[in-house]
Protein backbone atom coordinates (compact mmCIF):
# COMPACT_ATOMS: atom_id res chain seq x y z
CA UNK A 1 0.00 0.00 0.00
CA UNK A 2 2.99 2.37 0.76
CA UNK A 3 4.08 1.95 -3.01
CA UNK A 4 0.63 2.91 -4.18
CA UNK A 5 0.56 5.96 -2.42
CA UNK A 6 3.59 7.27 -3.46
CA UNK A 7 2.25 6.27 -7.11
CA UNK A 8 -0.87 8.53 -5.93
CA UNK A 9 1.38 11.42 -5.12
CA UNK A 10 3.71 11.39 -8.16
CA UNK A 11 1.03 10.74 -10.79
CA UNK A 12 1.83 14.53 -11.65
CA UNK A 13 4.86 13.10 -12.02
CA UNK A 14 5.01 10.60 -15.03
CA UNK A 15 6.66 9.73 -16.36
CA UNK A 16 9.47 10.98 -14.66
CA UNK A 17 8.33 9.67 -11.06
CA UNK A 18 10.81 6.49 -10.97
CA UNK A 19 7.99 4.97 -8.71
CA UNK A 20 5.81 4.98 -11.72
CA UNK A 21 8.08 3.19 -14.45
CA UNK A 22 10.73 1.21 -13.52
CA UNK A 23 13.12 2.43 -16.26
CA UNK A 24 16.78 2.57 -17.12
CA UNK A 25 16.14 5.23 -19.32
CA UNK A 26 18.19 8.42 -20.04
CA UNK A 27 16.81 11.44 -18.16
CA UNK A 28 16.42 13.70 -21.68
CA UNK A 29 14.18 10.96 -22.77
CA UNK A 30 11.67 10.87 -19.82
CA UNK A 31 11.84 14.74 -20.06
CA UNK A 32 11.11 14.44 -23.65
CA UNK A 33 7.93 11.83 -22.51
CA UNK A 34 6.48 14.16 -20.03
CA UNK A 35 6.87 16.87 -22.76
CA UNK A 36 5.11 15.15 -25.50
CA UNK A 37 2.49 14.30 -22.90
CA UNK A 38 1.55 17.49 -21.56
CA UNK A 39 1.70 18.69 -24.84
CA UNK A 40 -1.36 16.44 -25.67
CA UNK A 41 -2.93 16.81 -22.46
CA UNK A 42 -5.94 17.84 -24.02
CA UNK A 43 -6.62 14.89 -26.22
CA UNK A 44 -6.09 12.57 -23.84
CA UNK A 45 -7.37 13.41 -20.58
CA UNK A 46 -10.85 14.89 -19.90
CA UNK A 47 -11.14 17.59 -17.15
CA UNK A 48 -11.96 16.07 -13.39
CA UNK A 49 -15.09 15.25 -12.78
CA UNK A 50 -16.14 14.02 -16.52
CA UNK A 51 -14.46 10.43 -16.71
CA UNK A 52 -15.20 7.50 -15.20
CA UNK A 53 -13.28 5.05 -14.08
CA UNK A 54 -15.33 1.64 -14.02
CA UNK A 55 -13.48 -0.72 -10.81
CA UNK A 56 -14.36 -4.41 -9.81
CA UNK A 57 -13.70 -6.01 -6.40
CA UNK A 58 -13.34 -9.84 -5.63
CA UNK A 59 -14.01 -10.73 -2.28
CA UNK A 60 -14.09 -13.78 -0.69
CA UNK A 61 -18.35 -13.62 -0.44
CA UNK A 62 -21.60 -15.48 -1.42
CA UNK A 63 -22.01 -12.73 -3.89
CA UNK A 64 -17.95 -11.58 -5.15
CA UNK A 65 -18.22 -9.08 -7.50
CA UNK A 66 -18.61 -5.43 -6.43
CA UNK A 67 -18.74 -3.03 -8.79
CA UNK A 68 -17.53 0.69 -7.85
CA UNK A 69 -17.43 3.61 -10.24
CA UNK A 70 -15.26 6.52 -9.47
CA UNK A 71 -15.21 9.64 -11.04
CA UNK A 72 -12.43 12.04 -8.88
CA UNK A 73 -8.86 11.49 -8.02
CA UNK A 74 -10.02 12.07 -4.20
CA UNK A 75 -12.89 9.30 -4.96
CA UNK A 76 -10.05 6.71 -6.28
CA UNK A 77 -7.87 7.99 -3.28
CA UNK A 78 -11.01 6.97 -0.69
CA UNK A 79 -11.69 3.89 -3.03
CA UNK A 80 -8.35 2.34 -2.16
CA UNK A 81 -8.31 3.18 1.40
CA UNK A 82 -6.24 6.35 1.96
CA UNK A 83 -7.68 8.64 4.39
CA UNK A 84 -5.68 11.97 5.61
CA UNK A 85 -2.65 10.79 3.17
CA UNK A 86 -1.88 7.33 4.78
CA UNK A 87 -3.26 4.07 3.99
CA UNK A 88 -6.53 2.41 6.04
CA UNK A 89 -7.42 -0.55 3.66
CA UNK A 90 -10.93 -1.68 4.92
CA UNK A 91 -10.08 -4.94 3.60
CA UNK A 92 -7.84 -7.40 1.06
CA UNK A 93 -9.94 -8.29 -1.32
CA UNK A 94 -8.64 -11.41 -3.61
CA UNK A 95 -8.32 -9.03 -6.60
CA UNK A 96 -9.44 -5.71 -8.54
CA UNK A 97 -9.87 -4.97 -12.08
CA UNK A 98 -10.09 -1.88 -13.50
Amino acid sequence: MDQLLHCFDNAKNYPKSPSLLYHQTYEHVLEAWKGRLDEHEDDLCCAEGKAEVHLLKCKDSPNPFVPHCVKTYDELRTYFGFKDGKPQPDEDPRSQFV
